[in-house]
């Protein structure tokens, strides 16, 4: 009898007793076993995403999966544990285009100019994706099987197949025939680059060194262009402490200073905000303010959110933004998440009162440049923004601002923005038609929770 290797060698091994299993389908379920004498026993495998190989991660999920669904094959279930692979879309796409680069070739942009000139650049791209995928899904499933994953191979799926795109269109309908899910324009995290939404999970903060730019707004009579002086607001009882140095002669044009780490998204701008506890918005409430260039005029409102500057408190908050801030909020609703909340809670009066006649006006293209947007009817002199990048009409705004004596400042300011997990590119907060399912509907929710066991079930209401 040969003595034991001192050395174990999987290859020596390994393969034969896989393909064993693979002939004998010894992992192989028959649903004509189930309900019978064989408790069905199933586990849907987390698709890996064909993105890349599998990793450690991976080996102990599904290792833990795989003593589960032998234990309960030896315990008398007929057991099923369904492999197969995620394509993960847009994360598999930015890999494709990410290798291209890497080895010199055309990338995803190249393909979409290719498209819009007609010449099937999406089919050539999609190719390239497909072969991809088909790469990696072989390695993906390789690996599963090496490391003794005893799957039903025969029912192998890929998340894009005809099986899995029929349930989900059908999934889809029946969510939509019940009257849970629905389409709607809002806010969402919006990735320039792979332009595509993005969860709050899929968003990166980092740290960058940006400014806080102030931009003086001058102050007009409602429904007009006639401006307000400061002898005006000083008959109204603006306080004069809080007024700059040397430019408010009693015949002079009143303004307010607006602080903002995005100069550029002034042009959506459809309201200016303050505290109401701020000693200066009685005066100001009854004025609105006008969009250099736009000439957009904006209702002056009051919101608890608006922070109150220092030098208006006459305290140290130790607060970074209370310290910046002028007490004046440009709200920009399409283009930032608090803005939206206020715009929704002052949405009649903004309407009533902003002469564009509307609380949300989007001046991005999916891309993030500026554009002539459906919702911005009122460009007047800003044209010379249109088709720039928003890193771009950043600076334009600045330059355009301080060519009319309208930029009051620069001041550098660390702050957090968010990234893009995938393209690692800032985020824009966009408005976007997307769907959205009532998670919360007890026919969702309250399902979830009765098909799980008492103690699994969540205490949460």
């Amino acid at each position: 009898m040969p003595g034991l290797d001192k050395k174990y060698d999987p290859n020596a091994h390994e393969p034969r007793i896989i393909e064993r299993w693979e002939h004998s389908d010894a992992f192989r379920a028959d649903p004509a076993r189930a309900p019978g004498t064989r408790p069905p026993y199933c586990i849907l495998i987390p698709p890996p995403n064909v993105t890349d190989r599998l990793h450690l991660g991976h080996a102990l999920n599904n290792s833990l999966q795989d003593i589960l669904i032998r234990a309960h094959r030896m315990m008398g279930y007929e057991a099923l544990w369904l492999p197969g692979t995620d394509h993960a879309g847009i994360a598999t796409q930015t890999r494709v285009d990410k290798q291209l680069k890497a080895e010199g070739k055309p990338g995803l942009a190249h393909y979409k100019q290719l498209e819009l000139a007609g010449e099937n650049g999406r089919e050539q791209f999609v190719a390239l994706v497909q072969a991809w995928k088909d790469e990696y899904e072989a390695t993906i499933i390789s690996q599963l099987k090496r490391m003794g994953c005893s799957c039903d191979w025969s029912r192998q799926r890929f998340t894009m197949d005809d099986i899995c795109a029929r349930a989900v269109r059908e999934a889809f309908f029946r969510l939509f025939k019940d009257g849970l899910i629905e389409r709607g324009k809002r806010l969402v995290n919006w990735d320039p680059a792979t332009q595509t939404a993005l969860s709050d999970d899929e968003v990166e903060m980092q740290e960058v060194d940006g400014i806080f730019a102030y931009l003086r707004y001058p102050l007009v009579h409602p429904g007009t262009d006639t401006p307000v002086t400061w002898s005006e607001l000083f008959a109204r009882g603006y306080p004069k402490q809080f007024t700059p140095e040397g430019e408010t002669g009693d015949d002079d044009p009143a303004f307010i200073t607006v602080a903002t780490t995005r100069p550029e998204t002034y042009l959506g701008d459809t309201a200016v905000a303050m505290h109401p506890d701020d000693p200066r918005a009685a005066s100001l409430t009854p004025f609105h303010a006008e969009l250099p260039l736009v000439k957009r005029r904006l209702p002056i409102i009051t919101d608890d959110y608006v922070v109150m500057p220092d030098f208006i408190t006459g305290e140290d908050s130790g607060d970074a933004k209370a310290q910046m801030a002028t007490g004046f909020l440009k709200v920009t609703p399409a283009h930032d998440p608090n803005d939206y909340e206020i715009g929704r809670r002052h949405e009649e009066t903004i309407r009533e009162q902003c002469s564009a006649g509307t609380h949300l006006i989007n001046v991005m293209a999916p891309d993030a440049s500026i554009a002539a947007t459906d919702e911005w009817n009122d460009i007047g002199d800003a044209h010379l923004f249109i088709g720039l990048s928003r890193e771009e009409a950043r600076k334009k705004v600045l330059a355009e601002f301080k060519a009319r004596n309208l930029l009051e400042a620069i001041k550098p300011h660390r702050h957090s923005v968010g990234h893009s997990y995938r393209s690692h590119v800032p985020i824009e907060p966009y408005l976007s038609d997307q769907w959205y399912v009532r998670v919360t509907d007890d026919r969702l929710a309250g399902f979830a929770q009765r098909a799980l066991s008492a103690e699994q079930r969540s205490t949460q209401k």
